[in-house]
């Protein structure tokens, strides 16, 4: 992957970021992404590329990604600063995404905190992992007219 210059970066960063001092995320300015991701347009030469910014971040600033993803602990796509950023697998990035959590004994629990093993974890029909409790919630919830948010 073709990088910019740690100097062209900085500069780059310093017109297209806001950087909120109390979260500590750099805010991303320029394009976004359909997923809200930070994205920007590089020339070199005759070509141009696009880059996600919080990958290229990383790469300078951190250096290479042993996994397969990037997750943003802060959970904000648009955000590039490197050190909200954790390097991990696709499955573990999903389950973080999902606002799933590990526990000391190595456990995943859903956002509402139910235990993800066993009888408590299923798959669907396209293979994606769902908490069981949570999911039963939804369905029962959606017959009845209520909004799994009011539950």
């Amino acid at each position: 992957m073709d990088l910019p210059t740690e100097a062209f970066l900085e500069k780059l960063l310093e017109l297209r970021t806001t950087k909120d001092s109390e979260t500590g995320c750099w805010l991303w300015k320029g394009n976004l992404s359909k997923s809200g991701y930070a994205q920007h347009s590089f020339r070199n030469g005759a070509k141009t590329y696009s880059r996600r910014m919080h990958i290229v971040t990383y790469l300078i600033y951190i250096g290479d990604i042993e996994s397969e993803q990037l997750h943003h602990t802060c959970e904000i796509r648009r955000c590039v600063n490197p050190y909200h950023l954790e390097d991990t697998t696709a499955q573990i990035n999903t389950r973080l995404a999902r606002g799933w959590k590990l526990d000391e004994q190595g456990n995943w629990h859903c956002k509402r905190d139910h235990l993800l093993v066993g009888e408590g974890l299923f798959r669907t029909k396209s293979g994606h992992a769902r908490c069981r409790r949570c999911y039963n919630l939804a369905v029962n919830s959606s017959k009845k007219g209520i909004s799994l948010k009011q539950v």
